[in-house]
């Protein structure tokens, strides 16, 4: 894949051995075996033989670096390493040109370095990214381009006890803030955030085709799973969003 020149210019603007990095390297175990910028990058490729715990130990140390830090070289190096993922991304935005995408997430995956660099999870970093960016991506887009639609949560025939009359409709802005509200209550995670906004018929993608797409790295069997837990998770909030909403209307 050749980078485009978003991404070119932001490998032009990492140096190879900065003092920031040799400093790292003598503090965190997890550097210690990378002295240049294009090792790190290197071992956190998609190629690369290091274990999914080895990647995250490096991704934590870089967005710690980055909470501490004033340059942008932290920030930088996160951002060549997720190039794949944020052109992937890019190319389903199809309301602006692909530079403009490829800036629009890039832009989208830094607000995210800036929240997950305070509350960095502890395993699954690079998922984390991919959940939260895509989200906010999104999210800036329909706003930009679409403004507040009105929209009905997803209500194919599979989800059973989650379907919804076609009148039930719900205000997209407010659904997503107490969406937001509950899953912060709840503690469970931006991810979990994530997955309810992308799959709502704002995006028309069943939880199904979400998490084949997400999760195409896992075995039948863990899709499987991680599709049960999601569905529960579902379950769980949507009607307490619902009645959140309905309990506003009375009391309007």
């Amino acid at each position: 894949m050749v980078s485009s020149i978003v991404f070119q210019s932001l490998k032009k603007s990492i140096p190879q051995s900065p003092a920031q990095l040799a400093w790292a390297r003598e503090r965190f175990p997890a550097l210690a075996p990378y002295p240049t910028s294009s090792a790190i990058l290197d071992a956190l490729a998609a190629s690369s033989a290091l274990s999914h715990e080895e990647r995250d130990a490096i991704l934590a140390v870089l967005l710690r670096q980055h909470a501490e830090s004033v340059t942008p070289y932290w920030s930088t190096l996160l951002a060549v390493t997720f190039e794949p993922m944020l052109r992937r991304l890019a190319r389903r935005v199809k309301s602006v040109d692909v530079d403009e995408a490829e800036q629009r997430a890039l832009l989208a995956f830094l607000e995210i370095v800036a929240k997950l660099s305070t509350a960095c999870p502890s395993q699954n970093i690079a998922g984390h990214f991919r959940v939260a960016t895509e989200s906010t991506l999104f999210r800036t887009l329909r706003k930009d381009h679409k403004g507040p639609p009105t929209v009905p949560l997803d209500d194919d025939a599979e989800w059973g006890a989650l379907a919804i009359a076609e009148a039930d409709r719900l205000d997209a802005e407010r659904c997503v803030e107490l969406m937001a509200k509950i899953v912060r209550a709840e503690n469970d995670g931006e991810a979990t955030l994530a997955m309810l906004l992308a799959t709502t018929k704002g995006s028309g993608e069943s939880l199904k085709a979400y998490v084949e797409r997400v999760h195409a790295d896992l075995s039948d069997d863990e899709r499987s799973e991680t599709y049960a837990r999601m569905l529960e998770t579902r379950r769980r909030v949507i009607p307490m969003v619902r009645a959140a909403l309905r309990a506003e209307g009375r009391a309007a």
